[in-house]
């Protein structure tokens, strides 16, 4: 007997793969890492290497329990913020032009690259383990 799950949503799709068997839990945690890992990676070799603080900022924050596995990419660069979203056009107070700085656009954009290709994995395994599978991911 195949197990089948109609989803309406992402959110559907991410709540039953909170409850997945457990033989399924450490095969998830590999794509979890994987994925992770591969993003956190292609950030750093895609980050300027102006003066390097950028890349070093990156952390690759791990939790892993019986059920469940967590993984944060966080830049702790106090220009992260900035260079990922630019700037507006700035002056002195007195007035003199400095520009603006447009956004980089590396760390968000990889992110959700990587998170999509993580969930069609997830998906792929769900397959494999006889579960049925409806719809598509973008």
């Amino acid at each position: 007997m195949a197990w089948a799950f109609k989803y309406e949503g992402l959110e559907e799709f991410k709540k039953d793969l909170r409850n997945l068997p457990h033989e399924l839990a450490d095969d998830g945690a590999d794509i979890v890492f994987r994925h992770a890992r591969s993003a956190f990676v292609e950030i750093m070799q895609t980050y300027p290497e102006r003066t390097g603080n950028l890349k070093k900022g990156m952390r690759f924050e791990e939790s892993r329990g019986q059920f469940f596995t967590s993984v944060m990419l966080v830049n702790k660069a106090k220009h992260a913020y900035l260079f990922e979203n630019g700037t507006e056009l700035r002056k002195t107070d007195l007035g003199w032009p400095r520009g603006k700085m447009p956004p980089g656009r590396v760390f968000v954009r990889l992110v959700i690259k990587w998170r999509l290709r993580m969930w069609r994995a997830f998906a792929t395994l769900m397959r494999d383990h006889g579960l049925v599978v409806h719809g598509s991911l973008p």
